[in-house]
């Protein structure tokens, strides 16, 4: 072959490799499906007080190939007036933690993960992930139950895979409800329609201080409901509310000397109190003394939190014996319980006294990001931690993302020391990284 044919030869080749497709020359991402499905249907007709077999699966729609799984998480969301769980009727996969948890709006949410401490471990590309049962308690119209914050992570857990969602109806009959939350104690009366007609509008509450920014299909206000719109099942609207001051999170002001003696230049936690002292998060257990050192209670977290949110104030009927009217913590707790940030020890006590472990405070923080809509889906492989294992199962998620993010760090390289509590100088720093988060 001469030298002409040759180089002929190889530019034919070479153009015949450009227009191969991509998949050639890189592994296709995969894709999931989390499917939730009742005698293998997603809608199932039943009768009051009907118990039903929920099933759930997650299932890899681009192959019909294994693959290693690294973490996942769902929340299988359910109204429960319509719903109640029926106890020890939760079957689960080996390794998947699950966990029934009080949620907003007379909601509830099945909450479960998995989190691989091994590296990886393969699964089938279809897995049942386990079932439970519910017993129906609506008597009229029907409920959904319904997947949030699905997500498969990829390998380190920095990202998610693209994950579909697959929610199962339970239909008691044609007459739908649809209720009311103003959020200021004022009512509005339920209305019934038949499926597939539209509710009339109601009258717009009041609220001093705020404007009505209309009704919302969920809870944290986000999705406008279109009064066009026809009914399918029964219904929760939410009125919105815009404080009129307006007004963004308060910043430090500048540079200022603080008053406290046991805080001095050089220290390691001295800019973060600087900052959270400046702009109001944090106080001095006296005039001059801040108590680096001191454990930060369950309180005193929530109180923070409320205060980073302008202090607002709600009518939410609070359940917890142990948080006494006209408390220094009693309105920033009242909040948090009412925005699902918070859900105590039960649902009657809260414990505010009680030092707040690292992952409480996780928990707490995710939550908080959630109500800000702020990107959760972040996941930090845990494995190199010698005492993940000593993770609670509903504090997991939450300590994959504080440390994927970088708000909370090991206390040694190989030590996360989630049951530990935290010093209110942790606490400052902590809470600066989360500013500092909430401002991207």
């Amino acid at each position: 072959m001469n030298a002409k044919r040759l180089i002929a030869f190889l530019l034919a080749l070479l153009m015949s490799l450009l227009v191969l497709p991509l998949g050639v020359w890189a592994e296709a991402e995969p894709q999931f499906r989390f499917s939730l499905a009742i005698d293998g249907s997603t809608v199932k007709y039943a009768r009051p007080g009907d118990i039903v077999t929920v099933w759930f699966t997650l299932e890899r729609t681009d192959s019909a190939d294994p693959f290693l799984m690294y973490a996942f998480q769902n929340e299988i969301r359910y109204d429960s007036t319509c719903f109640a769980l029926v106890e020890d009727s939760l079957f689960l996969k080996d390794g998947i933690q699950a966990r029934d948890i009080d949620a907003r709006g007379k909601n509830r949410e099945l909450y479960m993960n998995y989190v691989s401490l091994t590296g990886g471990t393969q699964w089938n590309a279809k897995t049942i992930v386990g079932s439970f049962q519910m017993k129906v308690l609506a008597e009229t119209g029907a409920a959904a139950l319904t997947s949030l914050d699905c997500s498969v992570s990829r390998p380190g857990g920095k990202s998610s895979y693209s994950i579909a969602t697959q929610d199962v109806l339970v239909v008691i009959s044609e007459q739908c409800t649809v209720s009311y939350e103003t959020g200021t104690g004022e009512s509005r009366p339920t209305q019934t329609v038949t499926s597939g007609q539209a509710v009339a509008r109601p009258a717009d509450p009041l609220r001093e201080g705020y404007r009505f920014t209309g009704w919302y299909a969920d809870v944290d206000c986000t999705v406008p409901w279109d009064f066009n719109r026809t009914v399918t099942s029964n219904t929760r609207l939410y009125a919105g509310w815009q404080w009129e001051d307006g007004g963004e999170t308060p910043q430090p002001p500048k540079e200022e000397t603080l008053p406290f003696v046991d805080v001095q230049q050089g220290e390691w936690f001295y800019d973060s109190v600087c900052y959270v002292y400046r702009a109001g998060l944090m106080n001095g257990v006296s005039e001059t003394l801040f108590s680096p050192n001191a454990s930060t209670s369950r309180a005193m977290i929530v109180t923070i939190l409320w205060r980073l949110e302008k202090s607002p104030a709600t009518t939410y009927a609070m359940k917890f014996a142990d948080v006494a009217p006209g408390r220094w913590y009693t309105e920033a707790i009242r909040w948090a319980a009412s925005t699902g940030i918070v859900n105590g020890y039960s649902e009657v006590s809260f414990g505010p006294d009680d030092s707040i472990t690292r992952e409480q405070m996780a928990a707490i923080l995710w939550r908080y990001a959630k109500l800000k809509k702020k990107n959760v889906n972040v996941r930090a492989d845990l494995s190199p931690y010698t005492d993940a294992n000593q993770i609670s199962s509903y504090a997991i998620a939450p300590m994959q993302w504080v440390c994927g993010i970088g708000l909370i760090r090991g206390i040694e390289e190989n030590v996360l020391s989630p049951q530990t509590g935290a010093t209110r100088a942790q606490t400052a720093t902590i809470l600066q990284r989360l500013s500092l988060e909430l401002q991207k």
